[in-house]
């Protein structure tokens, strides 16, 4: 089987792992197994070696849920996941963590949970409202060295925010509001002073004499909306 048609495959086998209604068109509806998967809705593939480097289906009444399949880590050469407000549930595959060529990740509106495994190659992370717990996950994250812009909102992590996020050099916007995170904000994060532009930390349990005092050492943030962002924590 040829590499291009064994990616046909493992969209197939995502697919069915899916669970869609056949009455409403969808971005599925054109995911015939007769036809080229690069003319699909939702994939995108190279001008030249039609390798799958685009995966996006975006989610509403017609798709209700199912799981992602591990036969996405199949497409070595994809670069954009997106599949968002999909009602997915399970855990995200940690084979994903292979993908080398993988930039951006977008699973927002989902109800994901567990550990995550990632490529160093991301450069964008969107995770927002699933319900991932924990504090693994940010020290997950904290590996992932060219982040550009990270979106946790509205999940269940807990714990102390981890000082190492504060080497994320390339950095842009961070937003974590809306989970159980508590302690100070580590005075690592003036490392990003240069970089960070957005940060989202409202509705935590933030405390203590750092957390203004890091916050003033940011001197890019540019967009920060001061009472939204950093209300709510006690």
């Amino acid at each position: 089987m040829k590499v291009v048609e064994r990616e046909r495959e493992a969209l197939i086998i995502f697919k069915h792992a899916l669970n869609y209604s056949s009455d409403f068109y969808t971005n599925l509806s054109s995911w015939e197994k007769e036809r080229d998967c690069c003319v699909w809705d939702g994939i995108s593939c190279h001008n030249t070696t039609h390798h799958v480097v685009s995966v996006e289906i975006y989610g509403g009444l017609e798709i209700q849920g199912g799981v992602i399949s591990e036969s996405l880590c199949t497409l070595t050469f994809v670069a954009t996941i997106r599949l968002t407000s999909t009602g997915l549930t399970g855990t995200i595959p940690l084979c994903l963590g292979k993908l080398s060529s993988l930039t951006e990740l977008d699973l927002t509106f989902n109800r994901l949970r567990g550990n995550i495994t990632l490529p160093s190659s991301l450069t964008v992370l969107y995770l927002r409202d699933n319900v991932l717990e924990g504090e693994t996950v940010l020290s997950t994250i904290c590996m992932l060295s060219n982040l550009r812009k990270v979106d946790l909102t509205g999940n269940q992590l807990n714990g102390n925010l981890p000082s190492c996020l504060g080497r994320l050099s390339s950095l842009i916007e961070l937003d974590l509001s809306g989970n159980g995170l508590s302690g100070n904000i580590p005075l690592s994060f003036g490392n990003l002073s240069s970089s960070l532009a957005i940060l989202g930390l409202a509705d935590n349990v933030l405390e203590g004499e750092n957390v203004l005092t890091t916050i003033c050492m940011l001197s890019n943030l540019n967009e920060i909306p001061w009472g939204i962002f950093l209300c709510w924590n006690s």
